[in-house]
């Protein structure tokens, strides 16, 4: 029976939620499972120390149990076990002959713990049957040629399939219609069952999602482990666990769509709000969103995450929000500004801050625009901010804006070629501007046609 084999054992001895003993042949206790030692609050070398007196409150009960099982095979009884602290633990247990990983005689005790002490646990199965029809984990045994042998329930629930549409197959029979999680095909020689009994090597936590008879898609996450007979080099056979994941991965895939659509809605008012803004100002229109494009181009010529250029491109936006504050006739004034105006005008940055500061998004937005005048060697506004006191996301906004402002035509000058506007960004190259920035741009400029898109 292939729940008997030695490594199969092994891997439910370490899975399993019930505490499993391995007795030798006159019942000296030669390992404990994690469960047995969560039940005794003993570590499994403690226990592998103790003699029965030792762990249990009934040893007559314990050498009757070995005697029955040595006489019928199998015996069944309650015992009355010590945990560390002293309290007795009564346990049902179920004891059967079977051999270790060396081949050595043994005895396998399963226990379960019984509360209240009177309650009776139904019948078990010989041995670890028990242990493989109760867990919660799908389990399936397959041969050397990767035929499904052995089933428990939990792998009949989790596929949707009656032990007749499994037993026989291979993990890479087409019926099974796997995927990856991108939805692309998961070809069957890759299935991790397959690449075990290939290689020997065991397999964890490999994602797949899988076709139902009834047409639904499931999602498991998979285990493999090889199974060697004695004598043999290569696995004579493969256990797979697998448990479903499809309510978590749903959930994740519902969580990610949601923040999507929060994006898309931030991403759409704060286009609205740049359009608002642009309406005071004939002069500039258009000027936000290509100095978004432009800064965002710059960013990933920098080697920057798409995210992180998209949030950029998302701020720089609005960068000039602040300038809503300021009156539409100085802002379309067509001759050159008093002192007082200039002054008034100044203060755009700071008043974007206030707008913007109590939004929740990825990014410091209302910082990063309060800091976009802002100059290396201090003599920006508001604040005379120098060096790294001013953001990576404020510099490359600077130079965006800069740069698209002298490239842009005005109805009082004629714009400039991106040549002269490069030269001029240049000239002030580590004083005014970030060096990485500045050569970002003139190596976009000198490896491409560049065009700014809005």
């Amino acid at each position: 029976m292939a729940s008997t084999h030695p490594e199969i054992q092994r891997t439910l001895f370490e899975h399993s939620g019930e505490a499993i003993l391995l007795l030798g042949p006159e019942g000296a206790i030669r390992a404990a499972n994690p469960a047995a030692c969560r039940l005794l609050q003993r570590d499994d070398t403690e226990i592998c120390q103790l003699d029965w007196p030792g762990i249990t409150a009934t040893p007559s009960a314990m050498n009757k149990l070995l005697a029955d099982c040595r006489a019928e095979g199998l015996a069944r009884g309650q015992l009355t076990l010590i945990v560390a602290g002293g309290d007795p633990v009564l346990v049902e247990v179920t004891l059967a002959p079977g051999a270790d990983a060396q081949g050595r005689s043994t005895f396998v005790m399963i226990g379960r713990n019984v509360h209240p002490p009177q309650a009776a646990i139904g019948g078990s199965e010989e041995g670890f049957r028990s242990v493989f029809e109760a867990m919660a984990e799908g389990v399936v045994f397959q041969d050397a040629e990767g035929r499904i042998v052995e089933i428990n329930p939990a792998a009949l629930a989790i596929e949707g399939r009656t032990p007749e549409q499994m037993l026989g197959l291979t993990s890479d029979d087409p019926g099974w219609d796997a995927v990856r999680e991108d939805g692309s095909g998961f070809p069957g020689d890759e299935h991790p069952a397959m690449v075990t009994l290939r290689t020997g090597q065991p397999q964890a936590n490999v994602v797949m999602g899988i076709r139902r008879p009834s047409g639904e898609r499931r999602w498991i996450s998979i285990n493999a482990k090889p199974l060697f007979s004695q004598h043999l080099d290569k696995p004579s056979g493969v256990v797979t666990t697998f448990h479903d994941i499809t309510e978590g991965k749903n959930q994740r895939q519902q969580l990610a769509a949601y923040v999507a659509r929060l994006e898309k809605s931030m991403e759409q008012t704060l286009r609205a709000v740049a359009n608002m803004v642009e309406l005071r100002d004939p002069y500039t229109a258009g000027h936000e969103q290509r100095v978004a494009s432009i800064a965002g181009d710059i960013a990933r010529e920098m080697g920057w995450p798409e995210q992180r250029c998209h949030h950029l491109e998302m701020i720089a936006l609005v960068h000039d929000i602040g300038k809503i504050a300021i009156p539409a006739q100085i802002l379309t004034k067509p001759s050159d500004l008093t002192p007082q105006e200039y002054e008034l005008i100044k203060m755009h940055p700071e008043w974007g801050y206030d707008i913007l500061k109590d939004v929740d998004f990825p990014l410091p937005i209302a910082a990063i625009i309060r800091q976009h005048h802002e100059r290396l060697d201090g003599s920006g506004y508001p604040h005379g901010l120098r060096g790294d006191e001013i953001s990576a996301e404020a510099r490359i906004i600077a130079v965006a804006d800069v740069f698209e402002a002298m490239t842009a035509h005005r109805p009082y000058r004629s714009a400039r070629s991106p040549a002269a506007a490069l030269a001029e960004i240049t000239a002030h190259r580590g004083d005014w501007f970030d060096p990485d920035v500045v050569d970002n741009l003139e190596a976009m400029l000198a490896t491409r046609d560049y065009q700014v898109s809005v």
